[in-house]
Protein backbone atom coordinates (compact mmCIF):
# COMPACT_ATOMS: atom_id res chain seq x y z
CA UNK A 1 0.00 0.00 0.00
CA UNK A 2 1.26 3.47 -0.92
CA UNK A 3 2.21 5.85 1.86
CA UNK A 4 -0.70 8.25 1.27
CA UNK A 5 -2.25 10.62 3.78
CA UNK A 6 -5.92 10.24 4.66
CA UNK A 7 -7.98 11.52 1.72
CA UNK A 8 -9.51 14.98 1.68
CA UNK A 9 -13.14 14.96 0.55
CA UNK A 10 -14.52 17.88 -1.46
CA UNK A 11 -18.30 17.97 -1.61
CA UNK A 12 -21.30 20.28 -1.73
CA UNK A 13 -24.50 20.68 -3.71
CA UNK A 14 -23.85 20.16 -7.46
CA UNK A 15 -22.81 23.38 -9.25
CA UNK A 16 -21.42 24.84 -6.01
CA UNK A 17 -17.77 24.90 -7.14
CA UNK A 18 -16.50 21.44 -6.21
CA UNK A 19 -14.93 20.84 -9.63
CA UNK A 20 -12.80 24.02 -9.87
CA UNK A 21 -11.70 23.63 -6.25
CA UNK A 22 -10.74 20.02 -6.90
CA UNK A 23 -8.76 21.03 -9.99
CA UNK A 24 -6.88 23.75 -8.12
CA UNK A 25 -5.94 21.44 -5.24
CA UNK A 26 -5.01 18.55 -7.54
CA UNK A 27 -2.53 20.85 -9.31
CA UNK A 28 -0.37 20.79 -6.16
CA UNK A 29 2.61 18.49 -6.47
CA UNK A 30 1.86 15.09 -4.96
CA UNK A 31 -1.92 15.63 -4.95
CA UNK A 32 -4.19 13.42 -7.06
CA UNK A 33 -7.98 13.55 -7.39
CA UNK A 34 -10.64 10.89 -7.93
CA UNK A 35 -13.55 12.47 -9.78
CA UNK A 36 -17.10 11.66 -8.57
CA UNK A 37 -16.68 7.99 -7.64
CA UNK A 38 -20.21 7.93 -6.17
CA UNK A 39 -21.88 9.21 -9.35
CA UNK A 40 -24.28 6.38 -10.16
CA UNK A 41 -23.91 6.91 -13.93
CA UNK A 42 -20.14 6.54 -14.11
CA UNK A 43 -18.79 5.78 -10.63
CA UNK A 44 -17.99 2.64 -8.66
CA UNK A 45 -19.95 -0.56 -9.23
CA UNK A 46 -20.68 -0.90 -5.50
CA UNK A 47 -23.27 1.91 -5.58
CA UNK A 48 -26.47 1.88 -7.65
CA UNK A 49 -28.02 5.13 -6.35
CA UNK A 50 -26.90 8.72 -5.90
CA UNK A 51 -26.38 10.49 -2.58
CA UNK A 52 -25.59 7.70 -0.11
CA UNK A 53 -26.75 8.77 3.34
CA UNK A 54 -25.18 6.53 6.04
CA UNK A 55 -27.84 5.47 8.49
CA UNK A 56 -30.68 6.45 6.13
CA UNK A 57 -30.52 4.82 2.69
CA UNK A 58 -27.40 2.75 3.41
CA UNK A 59 -26.02 1.31 6.63
CA UNK A 60 -23.00 3.01 8.19
CA UNK A 61 -21.07 -0.28 8.10
CA UNK A 62 -21.76 -0.88 4.40
CA UNK A 63 -20.87 2.70 3.47
CA UNK A 64 -17.58 2.53 5.38
CA UNK A 65 -16.74 -0.75 3.66
CA UNK A 66 -17.38 0.72 0.20
CA UNK A 67 -15.46 3.90 1.00
CA UNK A 68 -12.47 2.02 2.43
CA UNK A 69 -12.39 -0.17 -0.67
CA UNK A 70 -12.25 2.99 -2.80
CA UNK A 71 -9.39 4.70 -0.94
CA UNK A 72 -7.37 1.47 -1.00
CA UNK A 73 -7.76 1.40 -4.80
CA UNK A 74 -9.71 -1.87 -4.85
CA UNK A 75 -12.91 -0.54 -6.45
CA UNK A 76 -14.08 -1.20 -9.99
CA UNK A 77 -15.84 1.44 -12.08
CA UNK A 78 -18.70 1.57 -14.57
CA UNK A 79 -17.94 2.43 -18.18
CA UNK A 80 -20.85 4.79 -18.33
CA UNK A 81 -21.65 8.24 -19.63
CA UNK A 82 -23.91 11.08 -18.55
CA UNK A 83 -27.31 11.64 -20.12
CA UNK A 84 -26.36 15.12 -21.33
CA UNK A 85 -23.12 13.93 -23.02
CA UNK A 86 -23.07 14.29 -26.83
CA UNK A 87 -22.70 11.28 -29.15
CA UNK A 88 -18.92 11.59 -29.45
CA UNK A 89 -18.41 11.72 -25.68
CA UNK A 90 -20.63 8.68 -25.22
CA UNK A 91 -18.53 6.64 -27.66
CA UNK A 92 -15.23 7.72 -26.06
CA UNK A 93 -16.41 7.08 -22.51
CA UNK A 94 -17.79 3.67 -23.41
CA UNK A 95 -14.55 2.53 -25.07
CA UNK A 96 -11.82 4.31 -23.07
CA UNK A 97 -13.51 5.23 -19.82
CA UNK A 98 -15.11 8.24 -18.17
CA UNK A 99 -13.79 10.99 -15.89
CA UNK A 100 -14.36 8.88 -12.78
CA UNK A 101 -12.68 5.68 -13.92
CA UNK A 102 -9.78 7.48 -15.63
CA UNK A 103 -9.09 9.67 -12.58
CA UNK A 104 -9.17 6.57 -10.37
CA UNK A 105 -6.66 4.70 -12.56
CA UNK A 106 -4.44 7.79 -12.77
CA UNK A 107 -4.33 8.08 -8.95
CA UNK A 108 -3.83 4.32 -8.55
CA UNK A 109 -0.90 4.18 -10.98
CA UNK A 110 0.77 7.39 -9.77
CA UNK A 111 4.15 6.81 -8.15
CA UNK A 112 4.36 10.33 -6.69
CA UNK A 113 0.96 10.61 -5.00
CA UNK A 114 1.13 11.81 -1.38
CA UNK A 115 -2.36 13.23 -0.89
CA UNK A 116 -5.54 11.76 -2.31
CA UNK A 117 -8.49 14.04 -3.04
CA UNK A 118 -12.02 12.77 -3.58
CA UNK A 119 -14.16 15.33 -5.36
CA UNK A 120 -17.80 14.29 -5.26
CA UNK A 121 -20.98 16.31 -4.66
CA UNK A 122 -22.82 12.98 -4.31
CA UNK A 123 -21.08 12.58 -0.93
CA UNK A 124 -22.88 15.64 0.45
CA UNK A 125 -25.16 13.63 2.75
CA UNK A 126 -22.24 11.38 3.76
CA UNK A 127 -20.08 14.30 4.89
CA UNK A 128 -21.25 14.14 8.51
CA UNK A 129 -20.08 10.53 8.74
CA UNK A 130 -16.87 11.13 6.77
CA UNK A 131 -15.76 14.12 8.84
CA UNK A 132 -15.35 11.86 11.86
CA UNK A 133 -12.17 10.40 10.31
CA UNK A 134 -11.32 12.60 7.33
CA UNK A 135 -10.95 16.22 6.35
CA UNK A 136 -14.07 17.34 4.50
CA UNK A 137 -14.49 20.56 2.51
CA UNK A 138 -18.08 21.60 1.78
CA UNK A 139 -18.56 24.11 -1.04
CA UNK A 140 -21.40 26.59 -0.73
CA UNK A 141 -23.21 28.66 -3.34
CA UNK A 142 -26.11 31.09 -2.73
CA UNK A 143 -29.52 29.72 -3.63
CA UNK A 144 -30.46 31.99 -6.56
CA UNK A 145 -27.34 31.44 -8.74
CA UNK A 146 -27.44 27.76 -7.76
CA UNK A 147 -31.05 27.43 -8.96
CA UNK A 148 -30.18 29.36 -12.13
CA UNK A 149 -27.30 27.00 -12.84
CA UNK A 150 -29.51 23.93 -12.36
CA UNK A 151 -32.09 25.42 -14.73
CA UNK A 152 -29.48 26.29 -17.36
CA UNK A 153 -28.02 22.77 -17.23
CA UNK A 154 -31.56 21.26 -17.24
CA UNK A 155 -30.54 19.07 -14.30
CA UNK A 156 -32.97 17.17 -12.14
CA UNK A 157 -31.67 14.87 -9.40
CA UNK A 158 -34.62 12.76 -8.29
CA UNK A 159 -32.59 11.16 -5.48
CA UNK A 160 -31.55 14.57 -4.14
CA UNK A 161 -35.15 15.77 -4.09
CA UNK A 162 -36.25 12.57 -2.34
CA UNK A 163 -33.62 13.02 0.37
CA UNK A 164 -34.45 16.70 0.80
CA UNK A 165 -38.11 15.75 1.21
CA UNK A 166 -37.18 12.94 3.60
CA UNK A 167 -34.86 15.04 5.75
CA UNK A 168 -34.84 18.62 4.35
CA UNK A 169 -31.56 20.51 4.57
CA UNK A 170 -33.34 23.56 5.94
CA UNK A 171 -35.04 21.36 8.52
CA UNK A 172 -31.67 19.81 9.45
CA UNK A 173 -30.27 23.28 10.00
CA UNK A 174 -33.41 24.32 11.84
CA UNK A 175 -33.32 21.16 13.96
CA UNK A 176 -29.71 21.74 14.98
CA UNK A 177 -30.35 25.39 15.77
CA UNK A 178 -33.41 24.44 17.81
CA UNK A 179 -31.29 21.91 19.70
CA UNK A 180 -28.82 24.73 20.41
CA UNK A 181 -31.69 26.96 21.55
CA UNK A 182 -32.93 24.29 23.95
CA UNK A 183 -29.47 23.80 25.46
CA UNK A 184 -29.15 27.56 26.00
CA UNK A 185 -32.56 27.45 27.68
CA UNK A 186 -31.44 24.53 29.87
CA UNK A 187 -28.26 26.40 30.90
CA UNK A 188 -30.32 29.47 31.79
CA UNK A 189 -32.87 27.39 33.73
CA UNK A 190 -30.08 26.02 35.93
CA UNK A 191 -28.70 29.45 36.87
CA UNK A 192 -29.89 31.81 39.63
CA UNK A 193 -32.42 34.31 38.17
CA UNK A 194 -30.56 37.62 37.99
CA UNK A 195 -28.97 39.95 35.41
CA UNK A 196 -25.86 38.56 33.67
CA UNK A 197 -23.47 40.13 31.22
CA UNK A 198 -22.90 38.15 28.03
CA UNK A 199 -19.40 37.46 29.39
CA UNK A 200 -20.85 35.78 32.48
CA UNK A 201 -23.39 33.76 30.52
CA UNK A 202 -20.89 32.65 27.85
CA UNK A 203 -18.61 31.48 30.67
CA UNK A 204 -21.50 29.29 31.86
CA UNK A 205 -21.82 27.98 28.32
CA UNK A 206 -18.11 27.09 28.43
CA UNK A 207 -18.62 25.27 31.71
CA UNK A 208 -21.48 23.28 30.13
CA UNK A 209 -19.39 22.41 27.07
CA UNK A 210 -16.53 21.26 29.28
CA UNK A 211 -18.78 18.55 30.69
CA UNK A 212 -21.07 17.76 27.77
CA UNK A 213 -19.51 18.64 24.40
CA UNK A 214 -19.10 15.78 21.92
CA UNK A 215 -16.52 17.62 19.84
CA UNK A 216 -13.77 19.28 21.88
CA UNK A 217 -11.82 22.41 21.02
CA UNK A 218 -14.63 24.88 20.34
CA UNK A 219 -13.86 28.58 20.76
CA UNK A 220 -16.09 28.95 23.82
CA UNK A 221 -14.72 25.85 25.56
CA UNK A 222 -11.11 26.84 24.80
CA UNK A 223 -11.74 30.36 26.15
CA UNK A 224 -13.25 28.82 29.29
CA UNK A 225 -10.21 26.56 29.76
CA UNK A 226 -7.88 29.56 29.53
CA UNK A 227 -10.03 32.01 31.53
CA UNK A 228 -10.43 34.33 28.52
CA UNK A 229 -13.56 36.51 28.62
CA UNK A 230 -15.84 36.61 25.57
CA UNK A 231 -18.20 39.55 25.16
CA UNK A 232 -21.16 39.46 22.77
CA UNK A 233 -22.84 42.91 22.83
CA UNK A 234 -25.64 41.76 20.49
CA UNK A 235 -26.31 38.47 22.25
CA UNK A 236 -30.05 38.48 21.59
CA UNK A 237 -29.37 38.77 17.82
CA UNK A 238 -28.42 35.10 17.59
CA UNK A 239 -29.79 31.58 17.91
CA UNK A 240 -28.73 31.67 21.55
CA UNK A 241 -31.05 34.63 22.03
CA UNK A 242 -34.03 32.41 21.17
CA UNK A 243 -32.94 30.08 23.95
CA UNK A 244 -33.17 32.90 26.46
CA UNK A 245 -36.61 33.87 25.14
CA UNK A 246 -37.71 30.28 25.76
CA UNK A 247 -36.22 30.47 29.26
CA UNK A 248 -38.11 33.67 30.09
CA UNK A 249 -41.34 32.26 28.68
CA UNK A 250 -40.99 29.23 30.99
CA UNK A 251 -39.98 31.32 34.01
CA UNK A 252 -41.69 34.72 33.66
CA UNK A 253 -41.15 35.73 37.30
CA UNK A 254 -37.81 34.01 37.95
CA UNK A 255 -35.67 34.43 34.87
CA UNK A 256 -32.23 35.75 34.06
CA UNK A 257 -31.61 38.70 31.75
CA UNK A 258 -28.63 40.00 29.78
CA UNK A 259 -27.35 43.29 31.18
CA UNK A 260 -25.77 45.05 28.17
CA UNK A 261 -25.10 48.26 30.15
CA UNK A 262 -23.01 46.50 32.80
CA UNK A 263 -21.33 44.63 29.98
CA UNK A 264 -20.26 47.91 28.37
CA UNK A 265 -18.97 49.03 31.75
CA UNK A 266 -16.92 45.82 32.03
CA UNK A 267 -15.41 46.36 28.59
CA UNK A 268 -14.55 49.91 29.59
CA UNK A 269 -12.91 48.65 32.79
CA UNK A 270 -10.63 46.42 30.73
CA UNK A 271 -9.61 49.48 28.73
CA UNK A 272 -9.03 51.54 31.89
CA UNK A 273 -6.81 48.88 33.45
CA UNK A 274 -4.81 48.32 30.27
CA UNK A 275 -1.76 50.53 29.96
CA UNK A 276 -1.75 49.99 26.23
CA UNK A 277 -4.46 48.57 23.97
CA UNK A 278 -5.07 47.81 20.32
CA UNK A 279 -7.92 46.49 18.23
CA UNK A 280 -7.96 43.67 15.69
CA UNK A 281 -11.41 43.54 14.12
CA UNK A 282 -12.83 41.01 11.70
CA UNK A 283 -15.94 42.46 10.15
CA UNK A 284 -17.68 45.23 12.06
CA UNK A 285 -21.09 46.02 13.49
CA UNK A 286 -22.00 46.25 17.17
CA UNK A 287 -18.78 44.69 18.62
CA UNK A 288 -16.65 47.17 16.65
CA UNK A 289 -18.64 50.15 17.98
CA UNK A 290 -18.67 48.89 21.58
CA UNK A 291 -14.94 48.26 21.81
CA UNK A 292 -14.03 51.61 20.22
CA UNK A 293 -16.43 53.52 22.44
CA UNK A 294 -14.71 52.28 25.61
CA UNK A 295 -12.28 55.20 25.23
CA UNK A 296 -15.15 57.69 25.15
CA UNK A 297 -16.94 55.94 28.04
CA UNK A 298 -13.82 56.06 30.22
CA UNK A 299 -13.50 59.79 29.59
CA UNK A 300 -17.15 60.37 30.54
CA UNK A 301 -16.56 58.46 33.78
CA UNK A 302 -13.64 60.74 34.54
CA UNK A 303 -11.10 57.95 34.16
CA UNK A 304 -7.70 58.18 32.49
CA UNK A 305 -7.60 56.11 29.31
CA UNK A 306 -5.44 56.68 26.24
CA UNK A 307 -6.68 56.08 22.73
CA UNK A 308 -6.25 52.60 21.33
CA UNK A 309 -2.65 52.58 20.14
CA UNK A 310 -3.45 50.74 16.93
CA UNK A 311 -6.45 49.32 15.08
CA UNK A 312 -6.78 46.93 12.17
CA UNK A 313 -10.10 46.11 10.54
CA UNK A 314 -10.62 43.39 7.93
CA UNK A 315 -13.81 44.00 5.99
CA UNK A 316 -15.44 43.94 2.57
CA UNK A 317 -17.92 46.67 3.57
CA UNK A 318 -18.12 49.99 1.73
CA UNK A 319 -18.90 53.16 3.69
CA UNK A 320 -20.58 54.76 0.66
CA UNK A 321 -23.75 52.69 1.07
CA UNK A 322 -23.92 53.04 4.86
CA UNK A 323 -22.03 49.83 5.62
CA UNK A 324 -19.02 49.70 7.93
CA UNK A 325 -21.00 51.93 10.32
CA UNK A 326 -20.53 54.60 7.60
CA UNK A 327 -17.01 55.27 8.83
CA UNK A 328 -13.49 53.97 8.45
CA UNK A 329 -10.93 53.82 11.25
CA UNK A 330 -9.54 57.16 10.09
CA UNK A 331 -12.83 58.77 11.06
CA UNK A 332 -12.74 56.93 14.40
CA UNK A 333 -9.36 58.60 14.94
CA UNK A 334 -10.99 62.02 14.62
CA UNK A 335 -13.27 61.09 17.54
CA UNK A 336 -10.33 60.28 19.78
CA UNK A 337 -10.90 56.52 19.77
CA UNK A 338 -7.89 55.30 17.77
CA UNK A 339 -4.40 56.74 17.24
CA UNK A 340 -4.42 58.09 13.67
CA UNK A 341 -0.81 57.07 13.02
CA UNK A 342 -1.46 53.35 13.42
CA UNK A 343 -4.81 52.49 11.91
CA UNK A 344 -5.25 50.22 8.92
CA UNK A 345 -8.34 49.26 6.94
CA UNK A 346 -7.87 45.94 5.12
CA UNK A 347 -10.47 45.56 2.40
CA UNK A 348 -10.37 41.82 1.86
CA UNK A 349 -12.33 38.63 2.47
CA UNK A 350 -11.41 37.59 6.01
CA UNK A 351 -11.18 33.85 5.38
CA UNK A 352 -8.50 34.57 2.75
CA UNK A 353 -6.24 36.95 4.66
CA UNK A 354 -6.83 36.05 8.32
CA UNK A 355 -5.00 32.69 8.13
CA UNK A 356 -2.00 34.47 6.58
CA UNK A 357 -1.95 37.12 9.31
CA UNK A 358 -2.34 34.58 12.13
CA UNK A 359 0.36 32.34 10.63
CA UNK A 360 2.75 35.27 10.36
CA UNK A 361 2.10 36.37 13.96
CA UNK A 362 2.48 32.81 15.23
CA UNK A 363 5.77 32.11 13.45
CA UNK A 364 7.37 35.37 14.60
CA UNK A 365 7.23 33.78 18.09
CA UNK A 366 6.72 37.05 20.01
CA UNK A 367 3.81 35.41 21.80
CA UNK A 368 6.23 33.09 23.58
CA UNK A 369 7.67 36.05 25.50
CA UNK A 370 4.30 37.45 26.57
CA UNK A 371 2.41 36.64 29.74
CA UNK A 372 -1.33 35.84 29.57
CA UNK A 373 -3.46 38.88 30.39
CA UNK A 374 -6.15 37.17 32.51
CA UNK A 375 -8.70 39.94 32.04
CA UNK A 376 -11.34 37.72 33.66
CA UNK A 377 -9.63 38.25 37.00
CA UNK A 378 -10.74 41.89 36.93
CA UNK A 379 -14.30 40.76 37.54
CA UNK A 380 -13.60 38.20 40.27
Amino acid sequence: MKNIKKPIIISGIPRSGTTPLGKVLSSIEGFSMIYEPFNVNQGINDIDFNYPYPGKNISVKEFQSIFNKLIHFKSSFKKGYLKYDNFTKRIIKTIIGNESSISFLKAKKSSSIKQLLIKDPFLLFSSEQLCLNHKVIICYRPLMPLAGSFKRMKWNFKEFEDLVNFFPINNMKSYRLQACDKIICDIADALPPKPYTSREFIKEMGKYLKKNSKKKGSLIETAYDNNVPIFCPAFTDSSAGFGLVMHQEKNPKKCLTIDSIREFRELTEIKIQSKCSGLFMIGGGVPKNFVQDTVVCAELLGKKADMHKYAVQITVADTRDGACSSSTLREASSWGKVDISKEQMVFAEATSVLPLIISDAYHRNHWKERKPKNFSNIFG
